[in-house]
């Protein structure tokens, strides 16, 4: 988790430095109960698609999906890039 941090701190200072125009980083956090894994699975799906369309029209430039596990160091779900 603290070289998640410390990767996420990174990935934002580096982005201010060479950045010309503005850029936003967005994080959303979800706490999934169990009993729903499989219906989000079925929602970030269905989001998969649309936020691939928006990178290929160039409104944005990625979007990622990152899962975390307990007793797991780090297991990360790259959606679209």
């Amino acid at each position: 988790m603290k070289n998640l941090l410390i990767l996420i701190a990174l990935l934002m200072v580096g982005n201010m430095a060479v950045a010309q125009e503005k850029l936003y980083l967005v994080f959303e956090f979800m706490k999934v109960d169990n009993e729903q894994e499989m219906e989000y699975s079925a929602t970030e799906e269905f989001w998969e698609k649309i936020q691939e369309q928006r990178v290929k029209a160039g409104d944005i430039s990625g979007w990622d999906l990152w899962s975390l596990y307990p007793g797991v160091r780090c297991r990360i779900s790259n959606i679209s890039r």
